[in-house]
């Protein structure tokens, strides 16, 4: 047999535990945002091809387009990652706020029978 307790505890645990989750996920992926991104390195070919160039305008021209280009794939990748987690996060506080809704709902569909009250006799 369900139990009003039974059902309360079902639902505030199972809020709790989204809850905490979506607040770990906020913890957690700030600190892996933040971790030293590891540089790859040149290639030697590039590196001799660039110190045998002779015309240094040309140079300057491809590097700021590299750098340009680099700049905005890590601003994609990170516009990637971040609405991921964001969307895990607002579905992990959704499910909480309605097993939260659906225990205070619980609370009002199963009160406890009120006590009767004593009628007390008029005194004259």
């Amino acid at each position: 047999m369900i139990t009003r307790q039974a059902l309360l505890i079902y639902n505030f645990g199972l809020a709790i535990a989204f809850v905490a989750i979506g607040l770990l996920s906020l913890l957690a992926y700030e600190r892996l945002m933040d971790r030293p991104v590891i540089m790859p390195p040149f290639d030697q070919a590039s590196l001799a091809a660039i110190k045998e160039e002779a015309d240094p305008e040309r140079l300057r021209t491809q590097a700021a387009f590299y750098f340009e280009l680099g700049r905005d794939l890590k601003r994609a990748r990170y516009a990637d990652t971040d609405t991921g987690a964001r969307d895990f996060r607002v579905v992990c506080f959704l499910i909480g706020a309605l097993l939260t809704a659906g225990g205070f709902m619980v609370m009002a569909a199963t009160k406890p029978p009120a006590a009767p009250q004593q009628a007390s006799a008029p005194t004259a």
